[in-house]
C-alpha cells in the first residue's frame, strides 16, 4: 500500500490524500492533487508517497505523553 501525505509549510498536520495500491497509482493522484487550489501552489509545501505493509504494527513501542 503507498500514502499519499501533503506537507504544508505553514500548517503543522499533514493533509492524508488517500492510500493506493501502487506506486504509480499514488504518483497519478499526486498529479490530480497538484491541479487542485492550495496543491496547485508549489510553495505551499510537499507530496510524500511512503510505503506500508498491510497486516503489519507500524507502532511497536508505547509513546510519553509531553501534555503532564
Amino acid at each position: 500500500m503507498f500514502i499519499l501525505w501533503h506537507t504544508s509549510k505553514t500548517e503543522e498536520d499533514p493533509k492524508l490524500i488517500g492510500a493506493y495500491s501502487s506506486q504509480d497509482e499514488a504518483i497519478s493522484a499526486r498529479e490530480l492533487a497538484l491541479l487542485l487550489p492550495g496543491f496547485s501552489d508549489t510553495d505551499n509545501g510537499q507530496f510524500t508517497i511512503d510505503r506500508y505493509q498491510l497486516n503489519v504494527d507500524h507502532w511497536t513501542e508505547g509513546f510519553v505523553d509531553g501534555q503532564r
